[in-house]
């Protein structure tokens, strides 16, 4: 049997735990150093994400932003557009006047000579007076006017003979205007009148303006005024038509209602003196 040495044993129990030891202490050290690495990468993967996150929101943010801004830009694009629309309208309500007087001017013989030419109220009716050189070219030219598909109703009214004559009589007016809260369609007429050199010698507000609700093709354009004005003023007979067919441009919210045309006396130039009545809408402050 051979010697146990008991020492040999001890040393070597002590390596085997040394070297598990090693190998334990290793190992937590590793775990530990994994353990430091994932901390620190989960703590930048959160920065990275919140980083990420707050330039989501501050990108959401601008894109709603300007959203709005082009909802806001849209919806002033279409009132303008519905505005313009509905001053259209106005304008083709103001062109059967001026369709129909330039109708009338045609349609006149060469010895006929037109005086006076009024429009008559809501009915659409249109009065005119003047001289002809015959009974012939008096009855040519009412036949002229039944032809036209824009009268239904031709009638002589009344007929006389008469001297022609005119009064060599010089007419001075001052122009007046009375102040309604029109000051806007008063400078345009001024202008349009100025560059024809028509002589505007009164603008004149009739009665209250009347609130009324503007509506074109369902869609509301808000709360509006309308103001009845009546315009007297002077001047070349084509230069007053030229004024007339500023009318028929939308470019204010205007529409003509009634007019009167009569040759002045002394005359020989071709001037004539006019009356229109005019509305006028005006926006209401604040109205949407």
């Amino acid at each position: 049997m051979r010697p146990f040495n008991l020492a040999q044993t001890k040393i070597l129990e002590r390596s085997y735990c040394r070297q598990h030891f090693e190998i334990r202490l290793r190992g937590i050290t590793l775990l530990v150093a994994l353990m430091v690495v994932a901390a620190v990468g989960s703590g930048s993967f959160r920065a990275a994400i919140r980083s990420k996150a707050s330039r989501v929101r501050s990108e959401a943010a601008g894109a709603k932003a300007r959203c709005g801004e082009t909802r806001r830009e849209l919806a002033n694009v279409e009132a303008v557009s519905l505005q313009y629309r509905w001053q259209n309208e106005l304008a083709q309500g103001s062109k059967r006047w001026i369709k129909a007087l330039d109708s009338i001017l045609r349609r006149a013989p060469n010895d006929v000579w037109l005086s006076r030419i009024q429009s008559a109220g809501q009915a659409g009716g249109i009065s005119v007076e003047g001289a002809a050189g015959s009974y012939e070219s008096l009855s040519a030219f009412a036949g002229r006017l039944r032809g036209c598909p824009m009268f239904s109703d031709v009638r002589l009214c009344s007929t006389k003979m008469a001297a022609l004559a005119r009064e060599a009589k010089q007419r001075e007016f001052e122009p007046t205007l009375v102040g309604s809260g029109l000051e806007l369609s008063a400078v345009q007429m001024a202008r349009w009148t100025s560059a024809r050199h028509i002589r505007m010698e009164s603008l004149t507000p009739d009665g209250s303006p009347t609130p009324v609700d503007v509506k074109v093709s369902n869609s509301s354009l808000g709360r509006w005024k309308a103001n009845k004005v009546m315009v007297q003023g002077s001047g070349q007979f084509g230069q007053v038509m030229g004024l007339m067919d500023e009318f028929l441009n939308p470019r204010m919210p205007v529409q003509l209602e009634s007019f009167s045309l009569q040759a002045m006396s002394g005359g020989e130039d071709g001037s004539v003196s006019f009356q229109f009545v005019l509305t006028v809408y005006e926006k209401e402050s604040g109205g949407a």
